[in-house]
């Protein structure tokens, strides 16, 4: 049943990713995530529209059918792709337990953190430019608040990844305070703006940046660690027969 339940996860990611990105693709100019263009009607949805709002009005609209059909195109692709995962669940089970093997294992690992030097160069680095944000965020600079939303996911992924030789469930507990602090950052920036953005819309904004980037971000996690294991096992299939 495991891949059963990481196929749902993956379909509610690809699903949540697309209906993030359709809100550039179907509003007017890139929609209004600063508060810089309120005359912009925004919409967001896909494969159908499942919400809108109109230029005229702050407050926001569910299509109930759209909702239900974006659901059902959901779920039907849940079932296509769960069904594809049972089906060769031994192959992957196979192919996982491949990529587990060379892992450091959570119950072996110390909590003290290594950095390499190249790594404690990066880290003051993005203090460096943490610093100076800093500054143009009580300015209530818009500038800062589209930095967040541009960046966030790689600077959470950046951070997680600049001590060495801890396993991976160590970096996913770094990552959780770190978003957390970073949406925090969000609501600060937008709510200093000249015309300041309500707790909602910067939520909308942390969304429909921030799930496509994380989409792509396990994207290409997800190639380099299979690339990295056919390079170690040479030119045979990863997933062999």
């Amino acid at each position: 049943m495991i891949w059963l339940h990481r196929s749902f996860a993956f379909v509610l990611l690809l699903f949540g990713s697309l209906n993030a990105a359709s809100y550039f693709v179907r509003s007017v100019d890139f929609g209004n995530l600063l508060g810089t263009h309120p005359h912009h009607s925004e919409y967001i949805g896909f494969p159908w529209i499942l919400a809108r709002r109109h230029c005229t009005g702050p407050d926001w609209h569910l299509d109930f059918e759209g909702f239900y059909a974006n659901l059902a195109a959901g779920i039907v692709t849940w079932l296509v792709v769960g069904a594809f995962a049972f089906a060769f669940r031994h192959r992957l089970d196979r192919l996982e337990h491949e990529l587990t093997e060379g892992m450091i294992p959570a119950s072996q690992a110390k909590a003290n953190f290594q950095f390499s030097l190249r790594g404690l160069l990066i880290l003051m680095a993005i203090c460096a430019v943490a610093a100076a944000g800093a500054g143009q965020l009580l300015a209530g600079r818009p500038e800062v608040l589209a930095a967040i939303y541009a960046l966030g996911p790689w600077i959470l992924i950046g951070l997680a990844y600049l001590p060495a030789r801890i396993p991976w469930q160590q970096r996913v507990a770094l990552i959780i305070p770190l978003t957390l602090i970073l949406i925090g950052l969000a609501v600060v920036a937008g709510a200093m703006l000249e015309s300041p953005l309500d707790f909602e819309k910067t939520l909308l904004g942390i969304f429909v940046c921030w799930t496509p980037q994380a989409a792509i971000t396990a994207l290409v996690l997800t190639i380099v660690i299979l690339v990295r294991h056919m390079h170690s096992r040479g030119t045979r299939p990863i997933i062999a027969p």
